[in-house]
């Protein structure tokens, strides 16, 4: 996730705020709003980036060349082992 895509969802927050006031929502629940993007849209994304930095400086781009095909029922997908080591990561330095 490049800085751009982080100023989009800055955008994105400002435009659901904005939003949120034109239909006459209280300030509790803006604030309530803006905690939970910040919390897990912001947070995420900027957490998604260092580890998925850190994971590409210490692998290079070996785990992105290798993928898991995945068939559940009649739907077929392929995912890297990069972004499972991610989202491993991710998940366990959220739990901490």
């Amino acid at each position: 996730m490049t800085e751009t895509k982080i100023k989009n969802l800055l955008y994105l927050l400002i435009l659901i705020v904005v939003v949120a006031v034109l239909l006459g929502f209280s300030a509790n629940t803006i604030n309530s709003i803006v905690d939970l993007f910040v919390r897990y849209v912001l947070i995420g994304a900027i957490l998604s980036l260092f580890v998925g930095t850190l994971v590409e400086q210490l692998t290079g781009d070996t785990l992105k060349r290798i993928a898991l095909n995945i068939k559940i029922k009649k739907i077929s997908f392929s995912i890297s082992v990069f972004a499972i080591v991610v989202l491993i990561l991710k998940f366990f330095i959220f739990r901490v």
